[in-house]
């Protein structure tokens, strides 16, 4: 299907008004277009953009999830249009790990982008659309000669290599699926970071997520691959089927040719996802804490409270110090307030990569009166202390 244009092509800079929602729930979304003739550069349009926009992108598009049962869409495509097949580009990876999506987007092409939450006013949180228009920038720098024929193309794939794995969760009954992506850098963090990270989309029937701290997330870069790490997977579940799959779509570096396990809690089995995919049974909405992923085929151990031939945690004056008793270090310690009635078992301090035997911290024993040390060793044993600081 051809559309003619009439009029002057725009050219130089361009100024598109984009708004903010004050809803602490709302994503901030904002439709846009490419307004020029010529190709854009995303990871460009992101670089200027930077203080108003997260670096990632929705962009509508067919893709091989598009099932012969939808009405009829724009142009004759029949029934292969959905509404809901949308593509997420962001700077660290693209999914679904199916589509040869790019950066360099076509002219014409539209996409959604979120305006950053401080950009909130701390006086209106009304959940209105503020009359205030902040503009989106689009200038010479973003275009590009790369061909302009095809919906979206990849520049320079090298940018993106990397240890990388795509799981996705699938509703046959339903012809449902999610899909993320996990991305592993000497340039990441394992916390949440929202230029690197990408949160969970809601408003669809079925989520697959994993979490950090407390974060749902579609997009998951964290710190250099090893394999004694672990990822906790959630999963949001509102269709009528209670029968789901768990897939590896796509591994890329050292995860091309390494084994990768889930472990399910409710079962406690422990499945070869590298070797068969994995189908199971659940009747919640939401289980955040079923599932973990694991690159060792071994269970990770958690130690209560009473046991002392691990670890030890000592606690005076607003300092505590964490001592490993076994020849394993230390890898991560997160702290928790067990006291605050308004905020009780909310992490409070999470310190990773510490790779050592004795960690010390200081925190303010006025504020915090009781505790929770949860410290994970490098062969993933998890123990949970309780202390008064």
């Amino acid at each position: 299907y051809s559309i003619n244009f009439r009029g002057q092509a725009n050219n130089g800079v361009v100024h598109v008004p984009t708004y903010k929602n004050n809803s602490s729930y709302g994503s901030n979304s904002n439709l846009v277009g490419n307004p020029y003739p010529s190709a854009i550069d995303f990871n460009r349009l992101f670089e200027v953009n930077t203080d108003l926009i997260y670096p990632y992108a929705w962009v509508w598009g067919r893709t091989p999830l598009d099932v012969p049962t939808f009405s009829n869409g724009p142009y004759g495509y029949g029934g292969y249009y959905s509404t809901d097949n949308f593509l997420l580009y962001s700077a660290v990876m693209t999914i679904p790990s199916t589509n040869p999506f790019g950066n360099i987007l076509s002219s014409c092409q539209s996409f959604y982008v979120s305006t950053r939450k401080e950009l909130m006013s701390p006086l209106n949180n009304t959940g209105l659309i503020e009359d205030t228009l902040i503009p989106l920038i689009f200038n010479n720098s973003m275009r590009s000669t790369n061909t302009n024929n095809t919906f979206a193309r990849q520049t320079n794939n090298s940018e993106r290599e990397g240890t990388k794995i795509w799981l996705s969760i699938k509703d046959e009954k339903q012809k449902m699926s999610s899909e993320i992506g996990i991305a592993f850098s000497e340039k990441c963090t394992n916390g949440y970071d929202d230029n690197q990270d990408v949160k969970c989309f809601y408003g669809r029937p079925l989520n697959l997520y994993t979490i950090a701290d407390k974060q749902n997330l579609i997009i998951d870069a964290r710190n250099t691959f090893n394999d004694a790490q672990t990822i906790s997977l959630g999963i949001n579940n509102l269709t009528e089927s209670t029968k789901l799959t768990l897939n590896i779509e796509k591994t890329t570096g050292q995860l091309a040719n390494h084994e990768v396990y889930v472990f399910d809690k409710t079962t406690s089995k422990i499945i070869n996802l590298t070797k068969e995919s994995y189908v199971f049974e659940s009747k919640d909405k939401i289980a955040d804490d079923r599932f973990t992923i694991l690159f060792q085929n071994k269970i990770v151990t958690e130690i209560g409270d009473n046991d002392n031939t691990k670890v030890v945690v000592f606690a005076k004056d607003g300092l505590v110090i964490v001592n490993s008793l076994t020849d394993k270090k230390i890898q991560t310690v997160n702290v928790q307030d067990l006291y605050t009635p308004s905020v009780g078992g909310i992490d409070i301090a999470k310190n990773e990569n510490i790779n050592n035997k004795q960690f010390s911290f200081n925190v303010d024993s006025n504020r915090y009166r009781l505790l929770n040390i949860r410290v994970v060793l490098e062969d993933g044993t998890v123990v949970n202390k309780k202390v008064m600081p």
